[in-house]
């Protein structure tokens, strides 16, 4: 649906969303891609994949040293669980009462920039 700033998503449907915490790794050690566009951050990245192919409500934001992710609703969290390694341990964060940590490296990167269109 649409991309909403964590406080208005958390004002519109609670802390009770699913959402995961990562720490990105850098992105690829080239500039652009094989089209010469040129690779975004992790963080613009996962952004930009979540605006394409989530279809309800969630909101991301990049704190400190990592990004903060939640979506409403079960397909959204399906869809984040199939493109990342989602832990079973939880931690209370300003998303949600269960945050999940997750991976999110180079394969997984390449897996959100090829599904955007991207070719390495």
């Amino acid at each position: 649906m649409s991309e909403l700033k964590l406080k208005d998503f958390i004002q519109k449907h609670g802390r009770k969303a699913f959402s995961i915490s990562s720490t990105p790794q850098e992105g690829p050690t080239v500039k652009q891609d094989m089209n010469n566009r040129d690779f975004p951050t992790p963080y613009q990245l996962l952004s930009d994949w979540c605006g394409a192919y989530l279809r309800n409500d969630w909101a991301i934001t990049q704190r400190n040293k990592d990004l903060l992710l939640v979506v409403e609703g079960i397909e959204g969290e399906n869809q984040i669980r199939e493109m990342l390694k989602v832990s079973d341990n939880v931690k209370i964060t300003e998303a949600g009462y269960s945050t999940y940590s997750t991976t999110y490296g180079q394969s997984e990167y390449k897996g959100f920039a090829g599904d955007l269109g991207y070719v390495f």
